[in-house]
């Protein structure tokens, strides 16, 4: 019995490298699509109010913050290190002050309109997938 136990260790001990590095694809993965899809909602999350409106807004069919589209392209999932994932606008400097608000360099004041950050949503979409994906790579093990 306890050569058994300690095979099934083994076993995972081996695994668990695998579990790490799918875990930070997952969170990478996840949060860029939960991020991008603010674009589309208008809105950061479901406990989010939906972004202010356009001071000027000479074209009202368009999508807040959607004029040529490179803001939204530009959200990727850098490659992760061995224990973090780093999720970035590739160095946009206009992103911070759209995701953040404040004053830009004109002075005119910019409301914030959040598009990137943390989220209780986007914590439980990539935990329940993660656990999907633990329970995969450590079922194998009998």
């Amino acid at each position: 019995m306890e050569n058994k136990n300690s095979d099934i260790f083994k076993k995972q001990r081996e695994m668990l490298p695998q579990a790490i590095s799918d875990s930070l694809k997952i969170m990478g993965s996840e949060a860029v699509t939960f991020f991008v899809g603010a674009f589309n909602n208008q809105k950061f999350d479901n406990d989010s109010e939906m972004w202010a409106e356009r001071k000027n807004n000479k074209d009202p069919g368009r999508n807040i913050l959607m004029k040529t589209g490179t803001l939204r392209a530009s959200i990727k999932a850098e490659p992760p290190t061995l224990d973090s994932v780093t999720i970035s606008t590739g160095g946009l400097d206009y992103a911070r002050i759209l995701n953040e608000g404040g004053v830009n360099g004109t002075g005119g004041h910019i409301p914030a309109r959040k598009f990137i950050g943390n989220s209780k949503e986007l914590f439980e979409i990539i935990q329940k997938k993660i656990d999907k994906r633990i329970k995969q790579i450590f079922g194998k093990i009998n």
